[in-house]
């Protein structure tokens, strides 16, 4: 054991010698190399640490912009949808004075009764609508007398016996 010792001290001795540097300052030089890589390292996780929360901070704003947009998107299609909903309430209520309730019940049975129809009318051919001397569409009269004038359209008029 004693020579092993010995020979290991030598070894180190010879080894000391042939570097020029003691094992005593070669390890003070790695551990003062091992502090430096140590505050290295430590500089860069906190400069990563501060890359990460930034991009956290910028990812969080950006999630809340896209909250809020979405809600200003549900919003403005909640007003549209009551806007709409609002129309149509107005347009039922405009053509609700037209309806028959059972207070006018009688009123427009008599209407109805009064007002004779004729809907005998024929159309030949080639498209042309023909209608009776006595019929209550005016309205389709005046339109294909209109059409005969601007444009080429013969409407034959028929007397019908009722």
């Amino acid at each position: 054991m004693r020579r092993r010792h010995c020979r290991e001290e030598l070894k180190i001795k010879s080894k000391e010698t042939a570097a020029g540097i003691s094992l005593e300052e070669q390890s003070k030089k790695e551990e003062e190399e091992w502090q430096r890589l140590l505050a290295w390292n430590d500089a860069e996780n906190a400069k990563t640490l501060a890359m990460r929360e930034t991009r956290l901070k910028e990812e969080a704003r950006h999630k809340e912009a896209e909250k809020l947009d979405a809600l200003i998107n549900m919003e403005k299609e909640e007003t549209k949808g009551l806007a709409e909903l609002e129309e149509v309430v107005r347009k039922e209520k405009a053509s609700s004075k037209a309806y028959i309730t059972l207070d006018k019940l009688d009123e427009a049975i008599e209407t109805a009764l009064a007002d004779e129809k004729n809907y005998s009318f024929s159309i030949d051919k080639s498209g042309n609508v023909i209608l009776p001397e006595d019929t209550a569409w005016t309205d389709l009269k005046e339109r294909l007398e209109r059409e005969e004038n601007g444009s080429n359209f013969e409407t034959e008029t028929v007397e019908t016996n009722n």
